[in-house]
């Protein structure tokens, strides 16, 4: 479907990066809802790509709304089981939405870590839910 799409607009992956480019400078910016808005458009051109939804689920935790961030964050982790940085992101949705048991969970696993910065973020987290 993803490059039917391209192919529709006339798009190739070139044009996709600079997609991400553009909404990669919004970020910077602190202009997440616009780069949330270009993000959306991504995913659907790029047959949703893990790296996309993972920084949708990211978008969506940065203006507060951690229900929105759970369904790209799973979709993500569906691909990358072991991607550090969005399991992390993901218990940080769960606990912010009133998932508090699943997000405990996925706490106390990634304090298990052999990363410091993932491991420690982990424990301050399930320390500030438990």
């Amino acid at each position: 479907m993803a490059s039917s799409w391209l192919e529709k607009l006339g798009l190739s992956e070139n044009e996709l990066e600079d997609l991400r480019i553009l909404a990669y400078s919004f970020i910077r910016q602190g202009h997440y809802k616009t780069a949330l808005k270009i993000y959306k458009g991504i995913v659907i051109l790029s047959n949703k790509a893990p790296e996309d939804l993972e920084t949708i689920g990211a978008l969506f935790l940065q203006i507060g709304e951690a229900k929105e961030a759970i369904d790209p964050l799973e979709k993500a982790l569906k691909i990358h089981k072991d991607h550090l940085k969005t399991r992390l992101n993901y218990a940080k949705a769960l606990l912010l939405s009133g998932y508090r048991q699943r997000g405990v969970q996925e706490c106390i696993e990634l304090m298990r870590s052999v990363d410091p910065v993932i491991s420690s973020d982990a424990e301050a987290l399930k320390l500030a839910y438990s």
